[in-house]
């Protein structure tokens, strides 16, 4: 690996939190700090893009 290039283990560790109702967004936010960051693996990107399966649960 070159000088330039940084892997997850090199990186610091930055801690935060958010907090707001249901649906304010907050796993889009953060899903998108992971993306732009480049801190997500190929694979979860890759799961991500899956279809999800919802069992809907009538009462």
């Amino acid at each position: 690996m070159s000088g330039k290039e940084s892997g997850y283990l090199d990186m610091e560790l930055l801690r935060f939190t958010t907090a707001g109702s249901v649906d304010d967004g907050k796993s889009t936010l953060i899903g998108r700090l992971l993306f732009d960051s480049k801190a997500i693996f190929e694979d979860q990107m890759e799961l991500s893009k899956k279809p999800v399966c919802v069992r809907v649960v009538r009462m």
